[in-house]
């Protein structure tokens, strides 16, 4: 869903679209975020839920702060012009949606194999 929404927002210039997939990007975002701490913590071994929490924390972190710099490299490479603007921000969406999808499905591959044991 997260992939989804951000998808949305390419090559667009009205300002529905961008709307539209901020709030399904924002939405899925929300709703997975919510039970990352939560999952985190209880897929810990016992007495070091903590150690999870940090876990958890650490990459939250961590992927805003290298999503951030990778989708600034994107969209501002090659100047400030609109054109190479929109370009930057074409990839910067692509290269995003490419990361959500990819680590949604390695998620659902491996709470699939978790269900299976």
């Amino acid at each position: 869903m997260l992939a989804a929404g951000q998808l949305i927002m390419i090559g667009t210039a009205s300002l529905a679209p961008m709307v539209i997939g901020l709030l399904v990007s924002g939405i899925a975002a929300g709703v997975v975020n919510a039970g990352l701490g939560r999952e985190t913590a209880a897929s810990a071994p016992a007495g070091r839920s903590g150690l999870g929490s940090g876990v958890n924390n650490t990459a939250r972190y961590l992927g805003s702060a290298i999503g951030a710099t990778v989708a600034a490299t994107l969209l501002l490479h090659g100047g400030h012009d609109a054109r190479v603007l929109e370009h930057g921000w074409s990839s910067a969406v692509v290269v995003c949606s490419l990361a959500a999808a990819v680590g949604g499905v390695l998620a659902l591959g491996r709470r699939a194999a978790g269900l299976a044991r």
